[in-house]
């Protein structure tokens, strides 16, 4: 099998956590057929260097505002993982759930602040585009160790950080980075090792992967 780390650009705590993401360490794709295996792989796609990707942010209350607002760890805060140098590409099934460990540089209970990470809607040139959308949410164990299957959902939602959490959809195809700030009165305490988790919409879909990370580190498990 191919090796890929999936980059998160970051993650900020303050002793808060900050959370920076492109999306980076490695993807645990629940196990499928064979068969299924082959005609699913996914497969990186250098990106082009120009590419710009939109900034959209979540704020509390899933409230989705196109463009950087402002800087969201405040004085407080100092960055707790941090990988953002990935160059290519990766495309994943449709509604399959896919997660990536996550070592920060933070203690346990450390509150976060905010995290990004990127994705695409058109990973592979000649593949499916148009709109999509993405869940998300950062979890304290592999949310596959419990099952990738609708029936198994229940399971995976007793490892979900609260206030981490958010869907979107986006009416075309184009490269976006994701901010999702947590809300002040309600702070998200995560331990030191977290998953980041992705479900998209249909397939051809994916995020930013290839690069180790500068703060913290990323496992490379696929």
């Amino acid at each position: 099998m191919t090796s890929f780390r999936f980059p998160v650009s970051f993650l900020v705590a303050g002793a808060a956590a900050v959370f920076l993401w492109g999306m980076p360490p490695a993807v645990a794709v629940a196990a499928v057929a064979v068969e299924e295996e082959l005609a699913t792989q996914p497969e990186a796609v250098l990106l082009d260097r120009d590419l710009e990707f939109q900034d959209v942010v979540v704020g509390p209350g899933g409230v989705v505002v196109q463009g950087e607002v402002g800087e969201a760890a405040g004085g407080d805060a100092r960055l707790i993982y941090s990988n953002t140098l990935g160059i290519n590409a990766i495309n994943f099934p449709a509604n399959q759930p896919v997660s990536d460990d996550i070592a920060t540089t933070a203690p346990d209970g450390c509150n976060l602040k905010s995290f990004k990470f990127k994705v695409l809607g058109k990973v592979l040139p000649t593949g499916a585009s148009g709109p999509y959308s993405v869940r998300y949410a950062l979890f304290t164990n592999c949310p596959l160790a419990v099952g990738s299957t609708a029936a198994t959902a229940p399971l995976r939602e007793l490892v979900k950080i609260p206030g981490t959490t958010g869907e979107i959809r986006f009416p075309d195809d184009g490269p976006r980075t994701i901010n999702h700030v947590v809300a002040l009165d309600n702070p998200a305490a995560i331990p030191t090792n977290v998953y980041l988790g992705l479900q998209f919409d249909r397939g051809n879909c994916g995020t930013v992967v290839g690069a180790p990370a500068m703060v913290g580190f990323s496992g490379d498990v696929w």
